[in-house]
């Protein structure tokens, strides 16, 4: 074409994109006229050359279509249909050269804004957008948040979109993602999608209400200070503002960082939610001033579903916790791993709160490991617990709660207390074994398998195993249901089938005791074994009631134990000691059918005591009518 017709290309608004038969084209419609303004009717060679600058620069591609029909002014082409486009060009601001033959190419260059990422965040089908891998990691980061932002203004509840993600790696840098609502992001699984951040304050991925995402995983990896998340459930407005409807299933979340002093958290999972559910999903917090696996406890967090969820934390300098959970559930299918070291100050598995919505909860089938490194420092943790729940009105089964090399002021596998007014628990078939140091330098602490302070409720088919090691002790205990000073015991407590064996080695002083279950107000215990083994110059004891000082309405206790096996004995299986205790004074104790390897200590006369079998000295022994003749 002679140089003397001058070409103007006018843009139609956003040069419209849509999609070929094959995912490497870029469709793309403009108008030519002359210099009189005059639309142009030809077929026309024109050559096409993407740059990433305005003006000068190299071409990033290029092509030229021998033929394109010119119609009225109007033409239509698919970029890419000579030269197919290489996808690790977009994700970035792009500039199109436009070139017809016998002409130099025009200028200025037109900008593309919605094109560049029409390869990495185009329609696939209706109402999903696909965005692939072929770049370097932060232009497919940039290609991943142009999409996201695509489909949150496309959404409805009556047009819900899917953002289809590759398998590759999807750096964002400094941005943090929202799936808006109705949005659904999938990946291609959690060891193929990846996405990292490095977020302070914030999460990389954040869901709205009604968005879900799944099979990806992400991964926070904030180099300065702050508090980081990986993935997170939680409004606009911050970490305490719930959102509704959330799915995240089959991701990872993973939060890591330097150990640092400066109060600075990370979560693998932080969630404020409200019936959502997490399902197969894993939580990792590393490093910090504590780390969590998985964060669930704002106060209108409620009727959230926990399907299966592997949490682990570890290398912080202050606290570990696997989660934090609050309002109801079901939760089930939990496994956390926490490996400690020197200096922390506490360390749960599970802390479950209560809810200010008052509704129930249900831990079933969970497992809890904690970790220990055995350093006797005087900068010990306050708190190892396995599970711990403060108030909540909670069902807990089938568990199994470990915790071994651990040096602590406090060392408990399973603590539940009570507040005025709650309601009870119900425990049943779980198995713990704890095993560790307890700090004298930090104060008086304890050992403790299980720990009910004020509670009421059941405990069945529980087997506990304590192994005190070392140092100083306080206390060390298979299970104390324990008073406080201005707080009721919250009424009865039925025992059954419960397992006891608590082990103590060389107490550095005579202030230890070794109990097997001691408790305070009405007590029902049946079909038990209980098994002290004690050290020399300490205090012991099998079954141990004593008075709740501070209910009004449990000043007196009641023990009843029956058909169950209680033995206390010394390293070398003597028996020397007190199987049973209760206070000298009050009623409602019965001993029923036992099997007693020491003696019934008390010189209460209104103890009743029929068909126990006693074995080895030690004690009184009261006969049926607890008047101190042999039974």
């Amino acid at each position: 074409m002679s140089r003397r017709i001058l070409v103007i290309v006018l843009l139609l608004a956003n040069a419209l994109t849509t999609w070929a038969a094959t995912p490497n084209r870029l469709g793309y419609q403009g108008n030519l006229a002359d210099s009189g303004g005059n639309p142009i009717t030809a077929n026309l060679s024109i050559s096409f050359r993407l740059y990433d600058v305005a003006s000068g620069g190299s071409a990033l591609w290029s092509e030229t279509q021998p033929a394109v029909a010119v119609d009225g002014g109007n033409f239509s082409v698919e970029l890419g249909s000579v030269t197919p486009l290489p996808k690790s060009m977009f994700g970035r601001q792009l500039y199109l050269g436009i070139q017809i033959a016998g002409d130099s190419e025009m200028m200025p260059r037109p900008a593309l804004t919605a094109a560049p990422f029409a390869l990495r965040a185009g329609r696939t089908a209706q109402n999903t957008w696909l965005v692939s891998a072929d770049g370097s990691a932060v232009d497919n980061g940039a290609a991943l948040a142009a999409a996201l932002t695509e489909a949150a203004t496309a959404a409805s509840a009556a047009n819900p979109v899917a953002v289809d993600v590759d398998a590759g790696e999807f750096d964002v840098g400094s941005t943090a993602l929202v799936v808006a609502s109705h949005v659904t992001l999938v990946g291609r699984g959690q060891s193929a999608t990846i996405i990292t951040g490095g977020q302070a304050n914030n999460a990389v991925l954040r869901l709205d209400s009604f968005a879900a995402v799944r099979e990806l995983s992400v991964r926070n990896a904030l180099a300065s200070t702050g508090s980081a998340i990986a993935i997170g459930a939680f409004g606009a407005g911050g970490t305490s503002t719930v959102v509704d409807g959330v799915r995240i299933s089959h991701v990872t979340g993973e939060s890591v960082a330097v150990a640092d002093a400066a109060g600075n958290a990370r979560h693998g999972l932080y969630v404020c939610m409200r019936d959502s559910r997490l399902q197969e999903v894993t939580g990792i917090g590393e490093g910090g001033a504590n780390a969590f696996g998985l964060r669930g406890d704002c106060n209108d967090a409620n009727g959230n579903l926990i399907d299966g969820a592997v949490l682990i934390a570890n290398g912080s300098t202050n606290g570990l916790r696997g989660a934090y959970l609050r309002g109801g559930g079901p939760w089930q299918r939990i496994k956390v791993f926490i490996n400690t070291n020197p200096s922390l100050t506490d360390v749960y598995g599970l802390r479950v709160f209560k809810s200010p919505l008052d509704t129930g909860a249900a831990l079933d089938h969970f497992f809890v490991s904690i970790e220990g490194d055995s350093s006797p420092s005087t900068n010990a943790a306050s708190n190892f617990v396995g599970l711990q729940v403060e108030g909540a009105d909670i069902t807990v089964q089938n568990g199994n709660i470990g915790i071994e090399n651990a040096v602590a002021k406090n060392i408990r596998g399973l603590r539940y207390f009570a507040q005025s007014g709650e309601k009870s628990a119900k425990i049943q078939n779980v198995d713990m074994r704890v095993e560790g140091t307890q700090q004298g330098a930090l104060g008086f602490g304890e050992i403790i398998g299980m720990r009910f302070d004020l509670a009421a409720g059941e405990l069945r088919n529980i087997d506990i195993e304590v192994e005190c090691i070392g140092q100083t002790y306080n206390y060390c205990g298979g299970f104390l249901r324990n008073e406080q000073v201005g707080a009721d015991v919250q009424g009865p407590l039925t025992v059954e089938n419960l397992t006891i064996d608590a082990r103590t080695f060389t107490p550095a002083d005579t202030s230890n005791q070794t109990q097997g279950f001691k408790s305070v107000g009405t007590v029902n215990l049946r079909h038990s074994s209980i098994r002290v083994t004690q050290s020399a110059s300490e205090l012991v004891g099998g079954v141990t009631s004593d008075s709740d000082q501070s209910s009004p309405f449990n000043t007196t206790p009641s023990l009843i134990a029956e058909n169950t096996t209680v033995s206390v004995a010394t390293s070398d299986g003597l028996f020397s000691a007190c199987a049973g205790a209760v206070p000298n004074t009050g009623t409602g104790f019965e001993f029923y059918g036992n099997v007693l390897g020491g003696g019934i200590c008390t010189t209460n006369p209104n103890l009743k005591c029929f068909g126990n079998v006693k074995r080895g000295a030690g004690g009184t022994v009261l006969g049926p009518n607890c008047n101190g003749a042999s039974q």
